[in-house]
């Protein structure tokens, strides 16, 4: 435990009475050169930029994928609440907490660890699962791109079963049988799989590799200039994005029937509050639609000024990522009403989630538009625009945490970010063949479904409890000249880690059931366990200290700001105001 406690901090002392003064400003305290960094890190060249490119992680595609089936999946409003409910107890609280830590101290998803090092392999495990996630990600991204030409070539055929494509069990809507099959066969999904995803028995779908190649190539133009573009770069995309997906949300709530799908989705099924999978779903949604735990809020703030208003940032990409929740289960249902009353089913009958929405239901409905390939166009750009804003971000950090294992690759920079663009795709192309396109489904479903909620649960222990609570509200103080809050407080203590230790447990179970479909359950196991095992596999070898594990360590550094000015401030006002215990703010 001493190996990870913080070697600066002395002993609480105890304080006869709390100052009735407000705690001297650090501005007053720091240099005018309070924003310098020793090692001339780069930094946001604007204060927004951060903002912009906390929106394009947090506003992505995810939001339109999965947000409209659970709200008829789950009692529309009910769901809803457990969403809001679950954001304000383990979401917004996450967010915070990793944007401070990264702010503070500057640095990256793994850079954050060096003052616990016994703690190292919990960066280093995000990191791998993004290197081990980016190919399958960027083929994904890319395949909007292709109903984008599709939508001009295709539009008035994939809605119907004459086609050369598809199957005998093609089950087209006006036939009535709809809802006797499954909805893999409609036409559109068979379109989807036979002719978007279609490979070669031998080589590569040439056109999936060219939509990768688009992606790869969009990512390096964006990174290869570093921080002080990309802002700009995320804005513009981000505008263009809203633009867009305003358009087809005026248009959706206008058409026929989209009142009705609409109420479907406020429906308010009180009973769904009581059970367990309601806020299993709703917690799972946050950790999917914001990325939690790959280290993105943490690098990502890292470039910000040691004063900037993190709190602020956290804020606007919480209540923006929340409209943007309302916003596309809106757009979506909407289409799902017109849907269901062109074709005389039920508005359930065609409620699907993942690729069965975006290019089976949706593609369906576009069809019986008045303005079919319009339409079809302008929804896929949206949806290509929000991957590739997250998808940029990905990359980004992705880099950043490479330049923080190897530093002298920093003063050429473009050249890393061009080799990881080039491997990247090389990679991707594994996924462009008839096999490959199985693989993605795997990598995606199974890579961070127990990572993901067991890095996050391990940054709270790491900086809640073992640095402790008080500490951390000590330097929120410093950093922002203002106490936090019991909110902050006792959420980072209690709801967090206890809602992310029921998600662990609960999806350790799903997990279980799921693999009984499978058929390589070996392979499925050593892929959702196998990034979480660098963990323990690292802690171990800091213990040993062997000399061959000695070459696996880092440079272990105190936890404090990087910049002399900062550092100097900071400790001042520790020695000034000390904690009684490290769980415990003096105000508390």
């Amino acid at each position: 435990m001493a190996d990870v406690e913080l070697s600066v901090i002395q002993p609480a002392r105890r304080e006869s009475a709390p100052s009735s003064s407000p705690p001297p400003s650090p501005h007053e305290e720091a240099t005018p050169n309070d924003d310098e960094d020793d090692d001339s890190t780069e930094s946001w060249p604007s204060r927004s930029d951060h903002l912009a490119m906390l929106l394009g992680v947090a506003i992505g595609l995810g939001h339109v994928l999965q947000s409209p089936y659970f709200y008829y999946a789950i009692g529309g409003g009910a769901y809803f609440l457990a969403y809001l409910l679950l954001l304000v107890l383990f979401g917004f609280p996450l967010l915070l907490l990793e944007s401070f830590i990264g702010q503070f101290s500057s640095s990256t998803a793994i850079g954050v660890y060096s003052s616990f090092p016994a703690f190292k392999g919990v960066g280093i495990t995000s990191c791998v699962v993004l290197l081990l996630n980016a190919p399958s990600v960027a083929v994904s991204t890319g395949i909007p791109v292709l109903f984008v030409g599709y939508s001009f070539i295709y539009i008035d055929k994939w809605g119907s079963c004459d086609n050369y494509w598809n199957s005998e069990y093609c089950s087209d809507m006006a036939n009535g049988s709809y809802y006797e099959s499954s909805i893999i066969f409609m036409p559109a999904m068979e379109f989807y799989e036979r002719v978007v995803l279609q490979a070669p028995s031998v080589g590569l779908s040439w056109h999936l590799s060219l939509a990768a190649l688009l992606v790869w190539a969009l990512v390096f133009f964006a990174l290869f200039s570093g921080v002080r573009a990309l802002g700009k770069i995320m804005w513009v995309i981000g505008g263009c994005t809203l633009v867009l997906f305003t358009l087809f949300f005026l248009y959706g709530v206008t058409l026929p029937g989209a009142l009705e799908g609409i109420g479907h989705m406020f429906y308010f099924g009180a009973h769904k509050l009581l059970d367990h999978d309601t806020w299993v779903t709703a917690a799972s949604q946050i950790l999917f639609t914001y990325l939690f735990g790959f280290g993105f809020y943490t690098t990502m703030s890292s470039f910000n000024k040691f004063r900037h208003s993190f709190v602020r940032d956290a804020l606007v990409v919480t209540l923006t990522s929340v409209a943007m929740e309302l916003l596309a289960g809106i757009t979506v249902c909407s289409i799902f009403g017109f849907f269901a009353r062109e074709e005389g089913f039920s508005v359930h009958d065609f409620v699907s989630t993942g690729e069965y929405l975006i290019y089976g239901t949706l593609p369906q409905a576009f069809s019986k538009m008045n303005q079919p390939a319009f339409c079809s166009c302008v929804f896929y750009l949206t949806a290509f625009l929000l991957a590739l804003s997250t998808f940029i971000v990905y990359t980004e950090v992705l880099v950043e945490c490479i330049l923080t294992v190897f530093r002298r690759w920093r003063s050429k920079r473009w050249l890393l970010v061009l080799a990881l663009c080039i491997a990247g795709f090389l990679f991707s192309l594994a996924y462009c063949s008839k096999n490959g396109l199985g693989w993605i489904s795997y990598v995606d479903g199974f890579s961070g479904i127990i990572t993901s909620p067991t890095i996050c649960l391990l940054e709270v222990i790491v900086f809640v409890y073992i640095y402790g609570a008080g500490r951390l509200a000590r330097d929120v103080e410093m950093l922002s000249n203002v106490f936090l809050s019991y909110y902050c407080y006792f959420t980072w203590i209690f709801t967090t880690p206890l809602v992310l230790v029921i998600l662990l447990v609960s999806r350790l179970l799903l997990l279980i059931e799921t693999t009984e479909y499978y058929d390589t359950q070996i392979g499925v196991y050593l892929l959702a366990f196998s990034p979480s095992m660098i963990i323990p596999i690292y802690s171990l070898c800091y213990v040993l200290r062997n000399d061959c594990c000695k070459k696996l360590q880092f440079q272990e550094t105190p936890w404090e700001p990087r910049a002399a000015s900062n550092k100097s401030a900071w400790k001042l006002f520790c020695s000034q105001r000390p904690v009684r215990r490290s769980l415990v703010h003096r105000t508390f």
